[in-house]
């Protein structure tokens, strides 16, 4: 796999933006959302995490449209339900480990809220559709955490949720989405990993969910 060096240019705290944490994105009308600018992420618009959601049938958006983007939720504990406008109930849930990719294209309407009691936790990350597939029809796909691919590196591993690193390609795969990749890297305490990251990939950010870590 080809690799390249990256360097660290900022570091941030997420922001509370209603029931989210917000570490990439803008503030909204009531003034909540992210206090820092953080240019270059192109083409991500917007990440936001959950932290720890208790009980069933949360966070109470409802049904709400999109257009014109991709999001994609990663959920690290508990089980979320969803629908939208499209296709029918299927009862799948969006378990520990599973993604969920709506890519909006032309316009869809979905909602995702916490399928069960006890505790959820979910991380969603947004990123532009490119001018010239906005009129894409819209897609949603669902991927398990057992059918993402995974490399063991060093003294941990990398699981590639969206995207391609190398020859390891998510199957969650949808026609608008740009060129990006979204890993889950896990590493034991006291451990060193080298991230394979290809040198086309000029730019990025890392969410650090749990523990500490030195970058760079």
């Amino acid at each position: 796999m080809a690799s390249a060096a990256r360097s660290i240019v900022q570091c941030v705290h997420p922001t509370k933006a209603g029931p989210m944490h917000r570490l990439v994105g803008a503030q909204d009308f009531k003034g909540q959302g992210t206090k820092h600018e953080l240019p270059g992420l192109d083409p991500v618009v917007l990440c936001d995490y959950t932290g720890t959601i208790s009980g069933a049938g949360k966070p109470p958006f409802g049904l709400h449209p999109h257009y014109g983007m991709i999001a994609v939720t990663t959920v690290l504990e508990g089980c979320f339900m969803d629908r939208d406008n499209i296709n029918p109930p299927d009862g799948h849930l969006n378990e520990a480990g599973g993604i969920y990719v709506v890519s909006a294209g032309r316009g869809v309407c979905h909602e995702e809220k916490t399928a069960t009691e006890g505790n959820h936790k979910a991380i969603q990350t947004i990123f532009k559709i490119p001018e010239d597939k906005k009129d894409l029809l819209p897609e949603l796909v669902k991927v398990r955490s057992e059918d993402l691919p995974m490399l063991e590196v060093g003294g941990g591993s990398v699981k590639v949720l969206i995207g391609r690193m190398g020859q390891l390609e998510s199957p969650a795969k949808v026609k608008a989405l740009p060129r990006v990749v979204m890993l889950m890297v896990k590493l034991g305490s006291g451990g060193r990993i080298d991230v394979p990251l290809d040198a086309d990939l000029e730019h990025g950010f890392v969410f650090v969910i749990s523990g500490k870590c030195k970058l760079g």
